[in-house]
């Protein structure tokens, strides 16, 4: 009988009653157990495995039963056992611990229980019945989401046979909407889309203490000697040489010590941005809700700011830059008409409004000019890379080809030469062409301080893939590169 309800849509009431609220204050003071795996496009998953005694939590990671990582809490204390790297370390506040696999942040924040209330039921657009006494609820994709959704849709027309799979999901997502299946008696989401699955829940009796135990565990609170000496960046733990490249998660660095700490991003799927000039905060773009968003990260506490959630709902914002004054942050928000195009915008820090500060446009690598009256950026047009400035009015300047700008100091802009992939610098109206040192040839991706005498460059080391960072020191018209002397890992993106 049950089956021969599956997927017709209601017309009354939703099913999920007050179950729901029954469970969600049950599940924030009793034991309990639940496994939750998340699955990638490429098929693999990593399924998290979850005890509590409220306040007290433990979470395993694992790939087909290899244990990747466990995270315990307790008494307001984040305790991490990685066997995999022989890692085992203590973080103080929540989030500070450095995972090896980002992809584990992501599990992390998705590992606790969603529940579906009557009031969010009664939001989506199809209800029905799935076999198991489950609801199926279908929410329809809307504004900027759907018209990215579909932009990408077209862009990947493009795509060669092989990698069509991939495109699957974003079909279905356009076409049906956000899914997700819960249970009608208490309102346990089992199901969200195709990425992740509840596959066993169940309430305990007791849990003992020793399955909360940790042993010694190194800190990794991080100390720099000089704050003005740390930058932000991106780097993945897990990789070594020879291993293909994975996604970064924002980490502080110290570019004297090569000591790491990472930023305490309450949830996985951050990029780094910037850090504000009294080196307090940094400015990072997080997946939620399926697109990129602009949180403000405090580095001693966690503790997140985003007063501009509201102006920028659905948007997806990215690669954040904070004016020399600290009150506004340039960021890009993607969107025009094509993928590649994406408009620049001011954000208050403090009021969280908004205000357009570029029409559409391919463009990357912006700087603040000293004064914040306006910005240093690359503009690509067809084939062409250009060097341009921005106005606040708006109003676009060419000053000369190159590729990466930064701006160095107050007086001048280094760039890339796109003949010769050698550094060199100009001044602010684009006169005055001189090699950066000797041009270092092989080096990307430059990260300048703001009095322009220190920079952090990336350079890759042979065949292998490793990318590490060098500190570059300029006197005049000679630079000297430095290795830092860092950890293992991929690094990526340098930010002062």
């Amino acid at each position: 009988m049950l089956a021969a309800l599956t997927a017709i849509v209601l017309a009354g009431a939703p099913s999920i009653g007050a179950g729901a609220e029954v469970f969600t204050a049950r599940i924030a003071k009793d034991p309990a157990r639940w496994s939750i795996l998340l699955k990638s496009a490429n098929g693999a998953a990593i399924r998290t495995e979850v005890l509590q005694r409220p306040p007290l939590r433990r979470w395993v990671f694992s790939i087909q039963g290899k244990t990747l990582a466990a995270v315990v809490e307790r008494e307001g204390q984040w305790y991490a056992w990685q066997p995999a790297f022989q890692v085992q370390e203590r973080s103080g506040p929540p989030w500070g611990i450095t995972l090896e696999l980002p992809t584990l942040y992501v599990a992390l924040a998705t590992s606790s229980l969603q529940v579906v209330t009557p009031a969010l039921a009664r939001l989506a657009k199809t209800e029905s019945i799935e076999e198991g006494g489950r609801v199926r609820l279908a929410f329809e994709l809307t504004g900027e989401r759907r018209r990215l959704a579909e932009a990408l849709l077209i862009e990947s027309a493009s795509l060669p046979k092989t990698s069509w799979a991939l495109v699957k999901p974003l079909e279905r997502l356009v076409e049906e909407g956000q899914i997700l299946e819960a249970e009608a008696d208490t309102g346990l989401v089992r199901r969200a889309g195709e990425a992740l699955e509840v596959d066993s829940f169940e309430w305990l009796d007791k849990v003992d203490d020793d399955e909360f135990e940790v042993g010694q565990a190194e800190s990794s609170i991080f100390s720099p000697a000089r704050s003005d000496d740390v930058v932000l960046i991106g780097l993945c733990g897990a990789w070594r040489p020879g291993h293909p490249a994975c996604e970064g998660d924002p980490h502080l660095l110290d570019t004297r010590t090569g000591a790491t700490q990472r930023v305490r991003v309450p949830m996985g799927g951050a990029i780094g941005g910037s850090l504000s000039p009294d080196r307090k905060a940094a400015f990072v773009s997080v997946q939620i809700g399926g697109s990129m968003q602009l949180l403000e990260v405090a580095l001693d506490t966690g503790k997140v700011r985003s007063p501009w959630a509201k102006a920028l709902s659905g948007a997806n914002v990215m690669f954040p830059r904070v004016s020399p004054d600290g009150k506004r942050i340039a960021v890009t928000v993607m969107g025009g008409s094509s993928v590649l195009e994406s408009g620049l915008w001011l954000v208050d820090r403090k009021t969280g409004r908004v205000k357009q500060a570029s029409k559409p446009m391919d463009q990357a690598f912006q700087s603040w000019l000293p004064d914040g009256s306006g910005f240093i950026l690359l503009v690509r047009k067809e084939e062409e890379k250009r060097v341009c400035r921005l106005g606040l009015d708006q109003e676009v300047t060419e000053l000369f080809e190159g590729d990466n700008p930064a701006l160095l100091g107050s007086e001048r802009i280094l760039y890339k030469d796109v003949k010769t992939s050698n550094w060199w610098t100009r001044k602010l109206n684009g006169s005055d062409p001189q090699q950066f040192g000797d041009g270092l040839a092989g080096f990307f991706a430059p990260a300048v301080a703001p009095d322009g005498k220190r920079a952090v460059f990336m350079k890759r080391l042979g065949e292998s893939g490793d990318v590490r960072p060098y500190l570059v020191k300029s006197h005049g018209k000679t630079a000297n590169a430095t290795a830092i002397p860092t950890r293992a890992g991929l690094f990526s993106w340098p930010a002062f």
